[in-house]
């Protein structure tokens, strides 16, 4: 303590322990006393617990909610407030540290989601840039048995399109430049395609079409050379996949 307590027969100093050396041994006051020292002692006391309160609270920002009967706020406030600057740096900044790091976590976490949207969105871009590249066959180019129950696979050029009276579909007539199946056409083959059909057929495109069994409407249409020749092996190698196969 400060000069001015140095008449107190040697209750801190060389011959004495300081109020505040003696609270955190936990030294009771000695006998005698004076009322200087005492006042001296109880502020040092006073220190000591609102160090000990911003210590917990400091534990408890770094750890987690505290449970209820441990919060700091639930304990009844000291009986006198002493140095009040302290308490309002200590906290703040501990609660500052903590906010901190939780920030950079944060923020570490945001960039690395921004990266995955940002790929993800250029997967999806790429991906609908390939679907619309080449049409959506619906796995039937997968399935032998498709090939099997066809009726007809055929590329050709288109030559009419004609609306059906009375229904939602078109009447395309196609000069045939390829057969599949079978295997010999006619030069001309006519197909109905449903209005929803794209591309909407025209004369002058060039397409691929497929017709099932007992079918009027074609269910497989490829407009385009640039879309039907990455497909022409695999429809000849499923073509021989289905030979001898029944039709379900």
């Amino acid at each position: 303590m400060t000069a001015g307590h140095d008449d107190r027969d040697g209750l801190d100093g060389q011959d004495g322990l300081d109020p505040l050396l003696a609270v955190l041994m936990d030294e009771p006051a000695p006998p005698g006393a004076d009322a200087a020292y005492l006042a001296g002692r109880r502020a040092a006391e006073a220190d000591v617990a609102l160090l000990r309160r911003e210590l917990t609270a400091l534990g408890d920002a770094l750890a987690g909610p505290p449970a209820a009967q441990d919060t700091p706020e639930q304990q009844p406030a000291p009986a006198r407030a002493v140095r009040p600057v302290r308490r309002r740096r200590l906290l703040p900044a501990a609660l500052g540290l903590a906010a901190a790091g939780a920030v950079v976590t944060l923020l570490g976490w945001l960039v690395v989601q921004t990266g995955n949207g940002t790929g993800g969105g250029d997967d999806s871009a790429s991906g609908a840039t390939a679907s619309d590249a080449k049409p959506a066959f619906g796995g039937r180019f997968d399935n032998p048995e498709y090939f099997a129950c066809a009726a007809l696979i055929a590329e050709g050029d288109v030559t009419d399109v004609r609306r059906v009276p009375g229904a939602a579909g078109h009447r395309v007539t196609l000069r045939v430049t390829r057969a599949y199946k079978p295997e010999r056409t006619a030069p001309t083959v006519t197909v109905t395609v449903e209005d929803e059909t794209a591309p909407a057929p025209r004369a002058g495109d060039h397409v691929l079409v497929g017709l099932q069994r007992e079918a009027r409407i074609a269910d497989l249409w490829i407009s385009g050379e640039a879309a039907i020749a990455p497909e022409r092996q695999t429809l000849t190698d499923q073509l021989t996949a289905a030979q001898g196969l029944p039709c379900p």
